[in-house]
């Protein structure tokens, strides 16, 4: 059998078509994620409860600038400048 390039171009989009229709019927079926970086967030209350704020440094370039991060149970729940 005698392949062209037409036909190899045809071939390959119906292939690819095929595929891609596939694809998308088995993700459309998924679970929706748990977690969306794009949710709206919730209204939270103003205070942020038992927690101390820690010195730090900003990495985000070469000056290090001084900061102060707020730690609840070994995770930091806010950041800001340091006030010092």
């Amino acid at each position: 059998m005698k392949l062209t390039r037409r036909d190899f171009i045809k071939k390959s989009a119906a292939t690819s078509g095929v595929v891609l229709a596939a694809g998308t019927a088995v993700h459309a079926m998924a679970d929706k994620p748990k977690t969306s970086a794009m949710a709206e967030a919730t209204a939270q209350s103003k205070s942020l409860g038992p927690g101390e704020w820690v010195a730090t440094t900003c990495q985000g370039c070469t000056s290090w600038c001084s900061a102060e991060a707020f730690v609840q149970d070994g995770r930091v729940i806010k950041a800001r400048g340091n006030q010092h």
